[in-house]
């Protein structure tokens, strides 16, 4: 009964994303009496027509797998190729894309889709995958399970910096304090901002208390030059000591980076929704920026207000940030739609253009560094460090260049800090650990946070 009333729900969520993208109402589907028979709800004559048009990715995702299930590979590659025109630089979507052409006995249009995923960089057992045995027996075959495999081997001369302790503490955050020479690490769990030495300890260095209203530690960024560690907190279930009346507010907090003395804290006003601000961008000129995952904003820092710049509901998740190094464009990741910019001097946004053969997906977190993007990305399979060499202008990629792809000691790999000609990333996100309720799952089975670092000397000048 639940996937009947799913496919149901799908159809019509469809119909009603193709008059628009921002909104698709869910109707309120009661449960058929438990004496009936239910059975699959006649498909619309025109679905094909209505596939091509619709614009919201879940319910084509919720149809498609209805038409995998029942063998319709037609209107599977047609929601497929639909989804990959609204998330082209998604992987795991082309893949399905170039399955069903397979199953179609389409050799040509199978092999062209898998060739752009190799080419990408992507890694894919399509070999164990009974859908592709259509393609089987070429010389374009083995050339591309050859290449998947390839792609799928350790890369670069990264390494694991440090692990720090083991527990309860759900480390997300890490800036690095170029006076001191010190990495600092932000707990969500404690709200605690520690400075890690390099054996990995801990040692206090900001709380919350009763001044500084802190709560979990998402993200950090440092304005050496003014002096300033600027944190962007929230309250949610998984920080120990927030207050449930406080969940899903957010904000940015500013302490002396010399110190840890609290300077000032610019909150987000309650608005009924939830936030969570885990993208932080320092300007040259001192101005910050701050990315809402939940809610698709940026706002920049406006003394004790955090002011709306982007606010755009047609984007997925805002998760990286950060500014180039002229002051003049802000760039931002998009967990599932790639990276876009804004020119800070008009307001006017751009998308960052790439060619065939560069994924964005899945872009977790971004640091400016000589003329080109630091990207890590852990929406790829396999996740990776990248380089990303920008066109003079700074609106579109020339060059991926990986740093280091596919180690073994990548778990999740999420935020991290920029460190001169290094970057430090933390390599296994415990999230996972964690229930919906920010209760450890098995405090035994929380990993020591591993934190990885990447040279970047060695990209510095790709041919």
């Amino acid at each position: 009964m639940t996937r009947i009333l799913a496919c149901f729900t799908a159809v019509a969520l469809l119909l009603a994303g193709a008059a628009s993208a921002q909104q698709a109402p869910s109707p309120a589907v009661a449960p058929a009496p438990a004496a009936s028979a239910p059975t699959l709800p006649p498909l619309p004559a025109d679905i094909a027509e209505q596939i091509a048009k619709a614009n919201v990715v879940p319910p084509l995702l919720a149809l498609g797998r209805r038409f995998e299930s029942e063998g319709n590979w037609p209107l599977y590659q047609a929601t497929m190729q639909r989804v990959t025109a609204l998330r082209p630089h998604a992987g795991n979507i082309r893949l399905e894309l170039a399955a069903a052409l397979a199953m179609q006995d389409n050799k040509s249009g199978g092999y062209e889709q898998l060739l752009q995923l190799k080419d990408q960089g992507y890694s894919f057992e399509v070999a164990k995958d009974r859908r592709f045995d259509n393609l089987h027996g070429t010389e374009v075959w083995t050339f591309l399970v050859d290449g998947f495999k390839q792609n799928g081997q350790p890369k670069g001369s990264g390494r694991v910096a440090m692990q720090l302790p083991a527990g309860d503490l759900l480390v997300e955050a890490l800036a690095w304090d170029p006076e001191r020479k010190s990495l600092l690490a932000g707990s969500v769990r404690s709200g605690v901002i520690s400075r890690v030495d390099a054996e990995g300890n801990l040692t206090k260095f900001i709380e919350p208390d009763a001044q500084n209203g802190l709560w979990g530690v998402f993200e950090m960024a440092v304005d050496a030059e003014r002096d300033a560690l600027w944190v962007a907190s929230a309250a949610i279930p998984h920080v120990r000591h927030a207050k449930g009346a406080d969940y899903g507010r957010v904000g940015v907090f500013q302490f002396k980076l010399s110190s840890g003395t609290f300077v000032s804290r610019a909150l987000l006003p309650s608005d009924g929704r939830n936030h969570l601000l885990t993208g932080l961008a320092v300007a040259p000129d001192g101005q910050v920026y701050a990315a809402d995952s939940q809610t698709r904003q940026i706002f920049k820092v406006d003394g004790e207000s955090l002011r709306s710049v982007v606010d755009n509901q047609r984007l997925s998740s805002i998760r990286g940030l950060t500014v180039s190094g002229d002051g003049k464009r802000l760039y931002f990741s998009d967990h599932e739609l790639g990276l876009f910019g804004i020119e800070l001097a008009t307001g006017k946004p751009f998308e960052v253009k790439v060619g065939p053969t560069t994924s964005l997906f899945g872009i977790e977190s971004l640091y400016w560094h000589d003329n080109s993007l630091i990207a890590v990305q852990n929406g790829t399979r396999p996740m990776r460090i990248v380089r990303l060499m920008l066109t003079p202008d700074g609106s579109g990629v020339n060059n991926a260049v990986p740093i280091d792809v596919a180690q073994p000691e990548f778990g999740q790999l999420t935020r991290g800090a920029l460190a001169g000609n290094r970057v430090y990333v933390i390599a296994n996100s415990q999230k996972g650990g964690y229930d919906s309720l920010g209760v450890p799952r098995d405090v035994a089975k929380l990993e020591r946070t591993r934190i990885w670092v990447s040279t970047l000397d060695a990209v510095s000048n790709p041919g």
